[in-house]
């Protein structure tokens, strides 16, 4: 069983997302593996996974565990993507 602990979480966090932040989320959202975000918007796989921890952090999430799981509770619970 996954366990995770969300921090208090900030209205702001969507504006702290930068646009690239965004297009990756919106990314993981829609169920792309990290390879599929990575060829989708034209970047290293490493550098999905940069993203992606800046994302959760932003979101004031704990990180460690599933970080995929992580970022789509957070975003969807920040509203930051629908």
């Amino acid at each position: 069983m996954l366990t995770f602990e969300i921090m208090p979480l900030c209205e702001l966090a969507a504006a702290a997302l930068t646009p690239r932040e965004r297009d990756v989320a919106k990314l993981l959202l829609c169920g792309c593996a990290d390879a599929e975000i990575a060829k989708a918007l034209k970047i290293k796989k490493q550098t999905v996974k940069a993203y992606m921890t800046r994302i959760a952090l932003k979101c004031g999430l704990v990180l460690g565990g599933d970080l995929h799981l992580r970022v789509k509770v957070a975003m969807i619970l920040c509203g930051v993507v629908s």
